[in-house]
């Protein structure tokens, strides 16, 4: 199974531009790890950020990989992409 989640208003909440402010969805990080136990689902995070600006795939990933990966890491979300 594979479960795609959106990172912004979805995983992480709040309206702010730098990701290191933005809250974590408690419940849905509890579903998603509870997901990955019982059927060793792969999550996929996504995320639109860049797009209104014209980003292509790879400037957005240099530009918000990271930071989305630190922040899935701080508050313990599985992810596999």
């Amino acid at each position: 199974m594979i479960i795609v989640v959106d990172f912004d208003g979805t995983l992480a909440l709040g309206n702010y531009p730098h990701i290191a402010q933005l809250a974590p969805n408690r419940p849905l990080i509890r579903r998603l790890k509870e997901a990955c136990e019982t059927t060793g689902a792969t999550v996929k995070v996504v995320t639109a950020r860049g797009a209104k600006d014209g980003l292509t795939d790879d400037q957005k990933s240099r530009k918000y990989g990271g930071p989305i990966r630190a922040w899935l890491t701080k508050y313990g979300v599985p992810f596999d992409e």
